[in-house]
């Protein structure tokens, strides 16, 4: 399959995914913004779809900001209890990220 065959499947893959909730962080950075950008970013679907069409399960984020991606991916892979799951950030822009399912650390 070529990856332009991949990114179309993963495409349409990601659309077929819930993302409802998943927020991209504050709008503006800095402390002074605490307003989440509403909505998933649309290349999180793609990233969704990316990780269920390639059948991923291990998953490694590095630059997490406030772990929209990784939870975008997290649902790509549907079963949680399959999911391993690492972020990786020098900042802590998400208290929530810890209460993630044990399964996805």
């Amino acid at each position: 399959m070529s990856l332009e065959d991949i990114v179309a499947v993963a495409w349409l893959a990601g659309m077929a995914v819930d993302l409802a909730g998943i927020q991209f962080g504050p709008g503006v950075p800095g402390p002074q913004n605490k307003a989440l950008v509403p909505g998933p970013h649309p290349y999180y679907c793609f990233l969704a779809g990316l990780v269920r069409s390639q059948g991923c399960s291990r998953i490694l984020e590095i630059g997490t900001h406030f772990g929209g991606s990784a939870l975008s991916m997290l649902r790509g892979i549907g079963d949680p209890a399959r999911a391993k799951l690492v972020t990786v950030d020098i900042t802590d822009r998400n208290p929530h990220s810890t209460a993630w399912p044990a399964s996805s650390s």
